[in-house]
């Protein structure tokens, strides 16, 4: 099941009602929250997602496919910040780390992972709650695979991941530290233009059609472009894509990039060693537009600076700059606040 309508269905069908059901349940939530305000100091501990790899692999081909490579760094941390009532007892617990939640391919709705995660947790700490957050994970996988491939699993394995890396979690906020607090709130957005390759008009994406397949992605895609375009229409969309770029910062403790998209892991580090290092990047925030690439993966090719721009129905892939405008962009918004 997908949450936005502008993406191709092979992502998973779009349902305004189950979107209107979350939106509600959200909606809840955050009125019960601020009924139940109450004074809280703040642990923090720093372990180790273990779980995750690297997924992007050169063959012998020397092209790219997606397979586990031990062999590329990535930021395997994982963050925990334990909110501690005056009374001693846990009110909330945040986890943050680089991984795609997804274990299990089987047509079922669940939590993942992260699901387990977050019930085991609010369980050992009884009248808490247990809040997930996915970082820049979008080259990085879990890494479950045979003969050096990897594998979708089922839901006993959904269980038992979630379970290893709840224990794993739970024993780290045993070895928490109390963080000093700031009396510093900033919240800051802006909307950052990233380039993209010239698209097509309606006529060169009619010319592209006949070179595809009718049940291929490229085809659909190609498809659905001409409907975004007037077909007497000489000039193509704008070789631009927007994204939404927002900062948050609560007393120096909880440190926030977060944006509207799969971002690659490269950009943490980025964050990490040359702005803040206290800063972690959340994806998946206030929408969904596809992957953003590094400059390097673009000239590599494979799913993420290529393939997928087609199921998520960008105009076009973007350009080897891409990188560059969005550094400098992560460097505005954060210098600036």
């Amino acid at each position: 099941m997908q949450s936005a309508n502008n993406h191709s269905p092979r992502l998973g069908e779009f349902s305004a009602t189950y979107c209107k059901d979350v939106a509600n349940k959200v909606i809840t939530a955050i009125k019960q929250a601020l009924l139940n305000q109450e004074i809280v100091t703040v642990n923090k501990a720093i372990t180790s997602c273990d779980i995750a790899i690297y997924r992007r692999v050169i063959n012998t081909k020397g092209k790219i496919e997606m397979a586990p490579n031990s062999n590329v760094e990535i930021d395997k941390s994982a963050h925990i910040f334990q909110f501690i009532r005056t009374d001693g007892t846990t009110k909330a617990i945040l986890i943050h780390n680089h991984c795609h939640p997804t274990v299990s391919a089987d047509n079922i709705l669940s939590g993942e992972y992260p699901g387990v995660v977050c019930h085991q947790v609010e369980a050992t700490y009884a009248n808490s709650v247990c809040l997930f957050l996915q970082g820049f994970c979008g080259d990085i996988r879990l890494n479950l695979c045979r003969d050096n491939q990897f594998y979708r699993a089922h839901f006993d394995e959904i269980i038992r991941i979630g379970t290893s890396l709840a224990s794993r979690y739970l024993k780290a906020i045993k070895t928490s530290i109390k963080i000093k607090e700031e009396s510093v709130v900033v919240y800051s957005e802006r909307m950052v233009s990233l380039p993209l390759n010239k698209p097509q008009n309606w006529f060169e994406l009619e010319e592209y059609k006949k070179s595809q397949a009718q049940d291929d992605i490229h085809f659909e895609w190609a498809v659905h472009q001409q409907g975004l375009l007037n077909k007497d229409a000489i000039k193509s969309n704008n070789s631009q894509q927007q994204i939404k770029l927002c900062f948050l910062n609560i007393n120096n403790i909880l440190k926030f990039i977060m944006i509207n998209a799969e971002v690659v892991n490269h950009y943490q580090h980025y964050i990490t060693k040359n702005i803040d290092s206290s800063i972690l990047g959340v994806g998946y925030c206030n929408g969904m537009i596809g992957y953003i690439p590094t400059q390097d993966q673009i000239i590599q090719g494979g799913y993420e600076p290529d393939l997928s721009s087609y199921y998520f129905y960008l105009p076009a892939t973007f350009t080897q700059h891409v990188e560059s405008c969005l550094k400098q962009a992560l460097n505005q918004i954060i210098d600036e606040n």
